[in-house]
C-alpha cells in the first residue's frame, strides 16, 4: 500500500518540479556512470541527487524523488516519507535537484515497468547487457528487452544513450522513437573515447 502511495506522490512531484532525470540500466557499470554523471553535473553548477547504490532497488526512485533515508523499513518510517512528500507538493522548494540521477537494476522480469511507473526518466542510459542473472531472465532476448523498455519510457524529445561497443545494445538504436547517441572506443560513435592513457598513483 505504501508503496502504491509513494510512486502517485512521485509522479505529482516529479510534474511540480520537472527535473532532469536520468535512468542508468545495464548489467554493470551503472553506479560507475553515475558517479561520473555526477561530477559533470556538479561542476556545470547543478544541483543533482542520485540513488545510492546500496539502496534497494524497488525504493531507488523514490530515494531520489524525496531525498529520503535510503532504508525505510517501520511503518513510522513510511509515514515520515509521506509527509516528506505531502511538504515537497504544499510548499515549493527552492532547492529541489535539478537533476536526478536514478539506477534502474532490472534483476527480475518487470521490474523495470514498476520502476519507471514510479519515476519515468528524460533521458535513459543503457551500459551494457552481458548474462549475469541470466536465470532469471530465462534468455538474453527478455533480458535485453527488458533493459530496452527504460530506452522505451524515454518521450520523443529525450535521449537514449548507449554504449555502441556492444553490438546487441548497438541494434537497439534503430528500435526507440526518441533521439538516441552512441558511445565508445570505434570510430562510428557519436562520442568516442580515444588515446586513453591509464596512470596508477603510488
Amino acid at each position: 500500500m505504501f508503496d502504491k502511495i509513494l510512486a502517485i506522490l512521485a509522479r505529482f512531484v516529479q510534474r511540480k518540479y520537472n527535473p532532469l532525470v536520468v535512468g542508468v540500466t545495464g548489467s554493470v557499470g551503472k553506479t560507475t556512470t553515475i558517479a561520473a554523471m555526477e561530477s559533470v553535473f556538479l561542476a556545470a553548477g547543478k544541483r543533482v541527487r542520485s540513488s545510492p547504490h546500496r539502496c534497494h532497488n524497488m525504493r531507488a526512485p523514490l530515494v531520489a524523488v524525496f531525498g529520503c533515508p535510503e532504508s525505510f523499513i517501520s511503518v513510522v518510517q513510511w509515514w515520515i516519507v509521506i509527509v516528506r512528500a505531502l511538504r515537497l507538493l504544499m510548499f515549493r522548494s527552492s532547492t529541489y535537484p535539478e537533476v536526478l540521477l536514478v539506477e534502474y537494476a532490472a534483476t527480475v522480469p518487470g521490474e523495470m515497468e514498476r520502476l519507471i511507473s514510479m519515476l519515468r526518466p528524460s533521458v535513459a542510459v543503457i551500459t551494457s547487457i552481458a548474462p549475469i542473472g541470466l536465470e532469471r531472465f530465462e534468455s538474453m532476448e527478455k533480458l535485453t528487452r527488458e533493459m530496452m523498455s527504460l530506452a522505451k519510457a524515454v518521450s520523443l524529445d529525450g535521449w537514449v544513450v548507449l554504449a555502441g561497443d556492444d553490438p546487441r545494445i548497438l541494434e537497439l538504436k534503430n528500435k526507440v522513437q526518441s533521439r538516441v547517441v552512441t558511445y565508445g572506443l570505434t570510430e562510428k560513435m557519436d562520442v568516442r573515447s580515444a588515446e586513453i592513457h591509464v596512470t596508477q598513483q603510488e
